[in-house]
Protein backbone atom coordinates (compact mmCIF):
# COMPACT_ATOMS: atom_id res chain seq x y z
CA UNK A 1 0.00 0.00 0.00
CA UNK A 2 1.54 3.25 -1.06
CA UNK A 3 -1.10 5.68 0.11
CA UNK A 4 -2.46 5.64 3.64
CA UNK A 5 -4.76 8.63 3.18
CA UNK A 6 -8.27 7.67 4.20
CA UNK A 7 -10.06 10.82 3.06
CA UNK A 8 -11.78 11.04 -0.29
CA UNK A 9 -9.84 13.19 -2.75
CA UNK A 10 -11.00 16.79 -2.99
CA UNK A 11 -13.07 16.55 0.19
CA UNK A 12 -11.44 18.75 2.78
CA UNK A 13 -7.88 18.31 1.52
CA UNK A 14 -5.76 21.40 1.75
CA UNK A 15 -4.18 22.60 -1.49
CA UNK A 16 -0.78 22.69 0.23
CA UNK A 17 -1.03 19.12 1.50
CA UNK A 18 0.49 16.51 -0.82
CA UNK A 19 -2.00 14.27 -2.61
CA UNK A 20 -0.05 11.04 -2.08
CA UNK A 21 1.98 9.43 0.66
CA UNK A 22 4.86 8.40 -1.64
CA UNK A 23 7.69 10.15 -3.42
CA UNK A 24 7.52 11.24 -7.04
CA UNK A 25 10.00 8.51 -7.96
CA UNK A 26 7.85 5.83 -6.31
CA UNK A 27 4.76 7.21 -8.07
CA UNK A 28 6.62 7.01 -11.43
CA UNK A 29 7.62 3.40 -10.72
CA UNK A 30 4.02 2.50 -9.86
CA UNK A 31 2.77 4.20 -13.03
CA UNK A 32 5.37 2.39 -15.14
CA UNK A 33 4.42 -1.00 -13.63
CA UNK A 34 0.69 -0.37 -14.16
CA UNK A 35 1.39 0.68 -17.75
CA UNK A 36 3.44 -2.50 -18.31
CA UNK A 37 0.64 -4.68 -16.94
CA UNK A 38 -1.99 -2.96 -19.09
CA UNK A 39 0.16 -3.05 -22.23
CA UNK A 40 0.98 -6.73 -21.71
CA UNK A 41 -2.69 -7.62 -21.24
CA UNK A 42 -3.74 -5.53 -24.24
CA UNK A 43 -1.09 -7.15 -26.46
CA UNK A 44 -2.12 -10.63 -25.32
CA UNK A 45 -5.82 -9.93 -25.97
CA UNK A 46 -5.05 -8.50 -29.41
CA UNK A 47 -2.83 -11.47 -30.28
CA UNK A 48 -5.53 -13.91 -29.17
CA UNK A 49 -8.15 -12.16 -31.32
CA UNK A 50 -5.86 -12.01 -34.37
CA UNK A 51 -4.87 -15.69 -34.01
CA UNK A 52 -8.54 -16.67 -33.75
CA UNK A 53 -9.97 -14.31 -36.35
CA UNK A 54 -11.77 -17.20 -38.09
CA UNK A 55 -13.57 -18.07 -34.85
CA UNK A 56 -14.34 -14.42 -34.23
CA UNK A 57 -16.03 -14.20 -37.63
CA UNK A 58 -17.96 -17.45 -37.04
CA UNK A 59 -19.18 -16.04 -33.73
CA UNK A 60 -20.24 -12.76 -35.36
CA UNK A 61 -22.09 -14.60 -38.13
CA UNK A 62 -23.87 -16.81 -35.58
CA UNK A 63 -24.90 -13.79 -33.55
CA UNK A 64 -26.19 -12.01 -36.65
CA UNK A 65 -28.21 -15.07 -37.69
CA UNK A 66 -29.47 -16.39 -34.34
CA UNK A 67 -29.12 -13.27 -32.12
CA UNK A 68 -27.84 -15.56 -29.37
CA UNK A 69 -25.16 -18.22 -28.98
CA UNK A 70 -25.42 -21.19 -26.63
CA UNK A 71 -22.71 -23.46 -25.21
CA UNK A 72 -23.03 -26.07 -27.96
CA UNK A 73 -22.62 -23.40 -30.63
CA UNK A 74 -19.54 -22.04 -28.86
CA UNK A 75 -18.11 -25.58 -28.82
CA UNK A 76 -18.69 -25.78 -32.61
CA UNK A 77 -17.04 -22.40 -33.14
CA UNK A 78 -14.03 -23.28 -30.98
CA UNK A 79 -13.54 -26.42 -33.09
CA UNK A 80 -13.52 -24.19 -36.19
CA UNK A 81 -16.91 -25.41 -37.43
CA UNK A 82 -19.94 -23.41 -38.43
CA UNK A 83 -22.24 -23.47 -35.38
CA UNK A 84 -25.42 -25.50 -35.43
CA UNK A 85 -28.73 -23.69 -34.83
CA UNK A 86 -29.58 -23.25 -31.16
CA UNK A 87 -31.85 -25.83 -29.56
CA UNK A 88 -35.48 -25.22 -30.46
CA UNK A 89 -34.50 -23.00 -33.41
CA UNK A 90 -37.02 -22.76 -36.20
CA UNK A 91 -36.22 -21.06 -39.52
CA UNK A 92 -39.29 -18.92 -38.88
CA UNK A 93 -37.34 -17.46 -35.95
CA UNK A 94 -34.79 -16.01 -38.38
CA UNK A 95 -34.78 -12.18 -38.31
CA UNK A 96 -36.12 -10.72 -41.55
CA UNK A 97 -34.97 -7.14 -41.15
CA UNK A 98 -38.47 -5.73 -41.27
CA UNK A 99 -42.14 -6.58 -41.24
CA UNK A 100 -43.28 -9.33 -43.54
CA UNK A 101 -46.51 -9.13 -45.47
CA UNK A 102 -47.95 -11.69 -43.02
CA UNK A 103 -47.26 -9.27 -40.18
CA UNK A 104 -49.06 -6.47 -42.01
CA UNK A 105 -52.29 -8.45 -42.36
CA UNK A 106 -52.45 -8.87 -38.58
CA UNK A 107 -51.37 -5.33 -37.76
CA UNK A 108 -53.64 -2.96 -35.89
CA UNK A 109 -55.79 -0.80 -38.14
CA UNK A 110 -54.67 2.77 -38.75
CA UNK A 111 -55.71 5.21 -36.01
CA UNK A 112 -58.71 7.42 -36.79
CA UNK A 113 -58.10 10.86 -38.25
CA UNK A 114 -57.58 13.53 -35.60
CA UNK A 115 -59.11 16.33 -37.60
CA UNK A 116 -55.81 17.59 -39.03
CA UNK A 117 -55.92 18.61 -42.67
CA UNK A 118 -54.87 15.90 -45.11
CA UNK A 119 -52.45 18.20 -46.92
CA UNK A 120 -50.18 18.90 -43.91
CA UNK A 121 -46.62 17.61 -43.46
CA UNK A 122 -47.68 14.57 -41.41
CA UNK A 123 -49.67 13.11 -44.29
CA UNK A 124 -46.95 13.80 -46.84
CA UNK A 125 -44.53 11.31 -45.25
Amino acid sequence: MYDDEENEPFLGRSMSRPAHGQSDETAREIDAEVKLILTTCYDRAKETLVENMDKLHLMAEALMEYETVDAKQIDDIMMGKRPRPPEGWDDRDKPTGGESTDDLSEADPAPPETGASSDGPATQH
